[in-house]
């Protein structure tokens, strides 16, 4: 389980021993409203999970998609200058799709064109 999780277990934890602390002994919370609560809890906890699963999925699918260009020969935009050179590495740096030009770390987004 991600430590998000386990967060947001505790919270919950938490804030359900105070409400229980705290609640008029003539109205007691009824089973209901924890049965509610706990499921409410176990949905979060399930949609982060998809969420970090599918973070992960995206990084791999944005690698795929610029794998193809490792062996290219393309023009880029450095230090504002239009240079030329083939790809030998596609990176994901910090989040970042980077290329390997002329031994430089360019980002995928500053090349221009495919050139063979």
């Amino acid at each position: 389980m991600s430590s998000v999780g386990s967060d947001v277990q505790v919270e919950f934890l938490n804030l359900l021993v105070t409400q229980l602390q705290n609640q008029d002994p003539l109205e007691p919370v009824k089973q209901e409203q924890f049965i509610s609560q706990l499921t409410e809890i176990s949905t979060l906890e399930a949609v982060e999970s998809m969420n970090v699963n599918f973070e992960e999925l995206l990084k791999v699918q944005e690698l795929n998609q610029v794998a193809g260009l490792a062996g290219k020969e393309v023009r880029f935009l450095n230090d504002g200058q239009v240079q030329s050179g083939e790809i030998t590495e596609i990176s994901l740096l910090g989040g970042e799709r980077t290329a390997n030009i002329n031994g430089l770390s360019i980002p995928v987004d500053n090349i221009l064109s495919i050139l063979g």
